[in-house]
């Protein structure tokens, strides 16, 4: 990865809008661009800073953006997405806790009408 690449301003903005999650249509919808043209420049980017893929791109982008050496991010990169991780799957799972017990209280909530309705008849 060529951290040192010279990118126009159009071509920095487009990473940006990529980096912080944007499709090429809402990049293009954001810049006032077509989307090719959006996918045109992140495509000129990576040839720039040879890199393959966008989370490469977006791995440029945010060094160059906060002023990070490349190397700090790699040495770290797998404990913070070992962290992100732990966190997302504790959110997903306590979220999960509180939506599945009101869905199980009405099921047994039906389970019981249902049953009263049948001995009566």
């Amino acid at each position: 990865m060529n951290l040192t690449a010279e990118l126009t301003l159009r071509e920095w903005e487009v990473i940006g809008c990529m980096a912080n999650g944007y499709a090429a249509k809402e990049i293009a919808e954001e810049l006032k661009i077509k989307p090719k043209t959006a996918e045109n420049h992140l495509q000129h980017a990576k040839v720039k800073i040879n890199c393959q893929k966008n989370t490469e791109l977006s791995l440029f982008w945010f060094c160059r953006q906060f002023d990070i050496p490349i190397e700090e991010v790699n040495s770290k990169m797998r404990k913070i997405a070992t962290l992100l991780l732990l966190i997302v799957t504790l959110q997903i799972g306590i979220e999960n806790n509180f939506n599945a017990r009101p869905i199980r209280v009405r099921i047994a909530s039906r389970i019981e009408l249902f049953s009263r309705k049948n001995e009566i008849i």
